[in-house]
């Protein structure tokens, strides 16, 4: 997380496929921690650079943010426009 400027402090957990012992796209790797945090795919966002991780991810129905690439239900070129994101998917229905 260093490497790529986000502030690991942001986040309760980061996941790892050489943590889960699979890789993406497998579901696995997504439902291992939807399953730690008792969450369903539709609560979750997956951000992802690789349009096959993505389609993962989108398979089980979680939202997800390409960063870098064209393929998420979002899309971004920075990291710190996730939380425009976040503040759009917060706002109550008009």
């Amino acid at each position: 997380m260093k490497i790529v400027g986000v502030n690991h402090k942001f986040f309760n957990e980061i996941f790892t496929s050489h943590d889960l012992g699979t890789c993406k796209p497998g579901e696995k790797a997504f439902y291992a921690p939807l399953r730690k945090f008792s969450a369903k795919p539709k609560e979750t966002l997956f951000v992802g650079d690789a349009c096959d991780e993505l389609k993962g991810a989108k398979k089980i129905g979680i939202v997800t943010i390409g960063f870098k690439c064209r393929c998420g239900d979002y899309n971004i070129r920075t990291l710190d426009e996730i939380l425009k994101i976040l503040q759009k998917l917060n706002q109550p229905p008009r």
